[in-house]
């Protein structure tokens, strides 16, 4: 799911409409612009676009979260501007009387012109949920919403261009703050976990196993066993995981299997290479003296019970 807010919206448009003293942006303006419409698009549209970026390395692996997350700071970032705008404009007069001139009047007509792509674009995708909605009452209750709250942060926009004085820019920037603010939260508070975090990550036979086996050391998991990255939330430590990599680490877990990488960001030893890659001289370097047990190999087991336990040569201490 992609959250902007009614108020971000308007915040965007008001980055393109509206005239900023200070440097001209006009080039980021129109950088983010494209960025946001063509993510968006990509993203909502589909078809021979979103195949193609799917054989890009990047988005190979996940190309809809990574393309929410390109929308979302395009969007950010335009809305920044769009505040910026509401809290340092040139004004009404002044944009009139600079209408007077035909580059001011092109200007002008290329920022509408955006704006105005940015709203066909909301316009489209609302469209496009209200006919696939499952409730219809629901969507139009929170359609009303959205655009009540578009329209008290228009007019904040507009108080602050129209009366050109610094109180008014402060007062409408407070407000506008509410707008954007007060509703994500309420849309946060739906979405992200609000239960006790071992609800979703259980302690169960194997981590209690680790714990008393581990003794500082790492773990060594194959393929998605465990879930790499996971590891963190049981302050336990692993060879693998769900993490950027350094280059030192990365070569020394392919020396010991060159498929550990299972992408750019996870790393576990991977099924057809376990025998190898446990027995790996790899690991030497990294031995501990005092380490004489090792844990057993992990299985995602609903049960989480471990399974039998291999002889310790196999599993060699991974201190950095």
């Amino acid at each position: 799911m992609s959250y902007l807010g009614a108020a971000v919206v308007v915040l965007v448009v008001a980055a393109l409409v509206i005239r900023t003293r200070g440097q001209d942006r006009t080039g980021s303006l129109a950088f983010m612009v494209v960025l946001l419409v063509g993510s968006a698009g990509v993203l909502y549209v589909g078809g021979v676009a979103l195949g193609l970026l799917q054989q890009l390395p990047v988005f190979s692996t996940n190309p809809v979260a990574r393309l929410r997350v390109i929308v979302g700071f395009a969007a950010a970032v335009l809305a920044a501007f769009g505040l910026d705008a509401v809290l340092r404009p040139y004004g009404a007069r002044a944009d009139l009387t600079a209408l007077r001139k035909p580059r001011a009047r092109t200007t002008l007509a290329l920022r509408a012109a955006g704006g105005l792509t940015v709203v066909l674009v909301v316009i489209y995708a609302v469209l496009s949920v209200r006919r696939q909605t499952p409730d219809p009452v629901g969507l139009g209750l929170q359609l009303r919403e959205g655009f009540a709250l578009a329209a008290c942060c228009a007019l904040l926009v507009v108080l602050a261009w129209a009366l050109e004085r610094r109180w008014a820019s402060t007062v409408a920037a407070v407000g506008i703050f509410v707008l954007v603010t007060v509703p994500a939260i309420g849309l946060a508070r739906a979405w992200w976990p609000q239960n006790d975090v071992e609800l979703y990550y259980q302690r169960t036979a194997t981590h209690e196993f680790l714990d008393t086996r581990l003794d500082g050391q790492r773990y060594a998991t194959v393929g998605q066993v465990m879930l790499p990255g996971s590891s963190t939330a049981y302050a336990q430590r692993s060879l693998g995981g769900h993490a950027f990599t350094t280059p030192e680490w990365r070569e020394l877990m392919l020396a010991a299997d060159p498929e550990m990488m299972l992408t750019p960001t996870y790393s576990g030893i991977s099924p057809a290479n376990r025998d190898v890659a446990l027995d790996s001289g790899a690991w030497t370097g990294l031995a501990s003296a005092t380490s004489s047990t090792r844990p057993p190999p992990v299985s995602p087991a609903s049960r989480g019970m471990p399974t039998r336990r291999p002889p310790a040569s196999r599993w060699p201490s991974a201190r950095r």
